[in-house]
This record gives C-alpha cells, structure tokens and sequence, in this order.
C-alpha cells in the first residue's frame, strides 16, 4: 500500500471513530469504538513518526 492510502485508510478509521455512534461504528466495522480508535493511533503514528 502506498502512503496516500494509508492516509484514506486512516481518514476512514478516524471517521468511523468520532463522527458517528458507537452502535454504528459497530454496525458497519464489526468491532467496537476503541478498537478502531486503537487502530487509527497505530496508522496515524506510523505516517507521523516522533523525532
């Protein structure tokens, strides 16, 4: 995967962790809020590391 997709990627699962209701979160991802959150962190850190 390039880097513009693990920014798509990343924009969805911050979405899908912030913008709607955990009941739908679940719904449409399978998993709860904190795990897609868990998961955006782990991207988000990967495209940004600390210097």
């Amino acid at each position: 995967m390039s880097a513009d997709d693990f920014i798509i990627l990343a924009n969805a699962l911050n979405y899908m962790a912030h913008a709607i209701s955990s009941e739908e979160c679940s719904t449409l991802t399978g998993y709860d809020r904190d795990r897609v959150k868990e998961l955006y962190d782990r991207i988000a850190a990967a495209l940004n590391p600390q210097t």
